[in-house]
């Protein structure tokens, strides 16, 4: 079974399957979830906008996206993108400061996933190993750490997913993609309407900070799906 999908896959990624019509009976044959529809989306903007630069996604869990977006930029010959998987690979921190109160959707721990199990994963699903950089530990400590930041220097996102789920793991987040973010970059919230769409909880308000104090970033709303996604393309003066 495992090489009947690897011959697939192969397939898939193939330029001439990818402009047959075989391709686009199967691509309107499947049936994707949001997160994947928002993720083909972005990297179709990517090879539009000719945008070089990596994937990097904050909150992989058992790395269903993650897989997602390998696929869909090997199927478009993105071949130079890097995949970033930052986690704690522990589950979410305990609720603190505004998202401690009111209604939840979160609690800590929830999604805990191994490196060991990830890894497990990503070779099932034909994700190659070559091509992943895994940074683990929570947000606030590992995206302060100088081992990661010379790992990142000099890089760049095309397009990022922010699965943080929560403001105090999404503000160090933001901070890091920071520098690296470039005029094009797709920034994707995965929890955009947690907390019954608070814009003062979560990823809303770590958002509206990390604006504020960007002045030189603004923002082009790009794509919703569900009743949690929603995207931006960010501007870089």
């Amino acid at each position: 079974m495992k090489l009947l999908m690897k011959k697939l896959l192969a397939k898939l990624h193939s330029p001439l399957f990818r402009y047959s019509g075989y391709f686009k009976e199967l691509r309107n044959a499947v049936n994707y979830n949001a997160k994947e529809q928002i993720m083909e989306d972005a990297m179709e903007y990517v090879v539009a906008s000719e945008l070089d630069g990596d994937y990097m996604e904050f909150g992989t869990y058992r790395g269903k996206s993650f897989v997602a977006a390998y696929h869909l930029a090997k199927m478009r010959k993105l071949d130079k993108m890097h995949f970033w998987a930052f986690d704690s690979f522990e589950g979410l921190p305990k609720l603190t400061g505004v998202d401690a109160d009111g209604f939840q959707h979160f609690k800590g721990g929830q999604y805990e996933c191994s490196v060991g199990d990830f890894k497990a994963i990503m070779r099932d699903k034909l994700v190659d190993l070559k091509d992943y950089t895994i940074v683990k530990g929570f947000f606030d400590k590992s995206l302060k750490d100088m081992f990661t930041l010379r790992l990142v220097e000099g890089r760049k996102a095309a397009v990022i997913l922010m699965d943080a789920d929560l403001y105090e793991s999404t503000v160090p987040a933001l901070d890091f993609i920071t520098p690296l973010v470039q005029d094009g970059t797709v920034l994707i919230f995965d929890d955009w309407y947690s907390f019954r769409a608070d814009p003062n909880r979560g990823e809303r308000q770590a958002f509206k900070e990390w604006l504020a104090k960007n002045k030189n970033i603004t923002v082009t709303q790009f794509r919703k799906y569900g009743w949690q996604h929603n995207s931006f393309i960010l501007h870089v003066k």
